[in-house]
């Protein structure tokens, strides 16, 4: 795709924005995908999505969700306004700090 060519419509409405629990309208989180492994330090300023294997610490800056995915592997800490983590998540020797919300 030439860079004047349109965006195709399914990767338009990817990155619109969705509507956050209060009802507001919020961006799309960052995902760490299924077959990334990660290691050090991340700070986000958006959400983000856990689905991969990440080794340290996950600061989240402003009032964003953590969310670790079930076929996540996380060790180390993770900090946000609010973590969401989804039951079956593998979480060696992980502190969660912030509003912990357990999910199915």
């Amino acid at each position: 795709m030439a860079p004047s060519d349109p965006v195709p419509e399914e990767l338009a409405r990817e990155t619109e924005v969705r509507r956050g629990e209060e009802g507001s309208r919020r961006p799309l989180p960052s995902i760490i995908g299924s077959t990334v492994v990660m290691k050090g330090e991340l700070t986000v300023g958006e959400d983000l999505e856990v689905e991969g294997t990440f080794d340290g610490t996950i600061t989240a800056t402003g009032p964003d969700t953590v969310t670790v995915r079930r076929c996540a592997r996380v060790s180390g800490e993770v900090s946000a306004s609010i973590v969401r983590v989804e039951d079956g998540t593998n979480l060696e020797n992980t502190v969660l700090s912030g509003r912990i919300r357990l999910a199915e």
